[in-house]
């Protein structure tokens, strides 16, 4: 009986609105990843590429492009 007195009813303190916010920052820091990989891609392309400068800067802008 003393445990029913001191049940406290959880209310959600964040608004829908506030929710939806997070939602949005999670997909935005999950594109800002997806392009940060791309990037890093194209710099080991760049550092493993055995031919000339110029023709491994267009075979490796490729992956950037995608």
């Amino acid at each position: 009986m003393v445990l029913k007195s001191m049940e406290v009813k959880m209310h959600n303190r964040i608004s829908r609105n506030q929710l939806a916010e997070w939602v949005h920052i999670e997909n935005a820091l999950s594109k800002s990843d997806e392009e940060l990989d791309l990037v890093n891609d194209y710099f080991d392309c760049l550092i493993e590429c055995e031919e000339d400068q110029g023709t491994c800067k267009r075979i490796c802008k490729i992956l950037l492009a995608n």
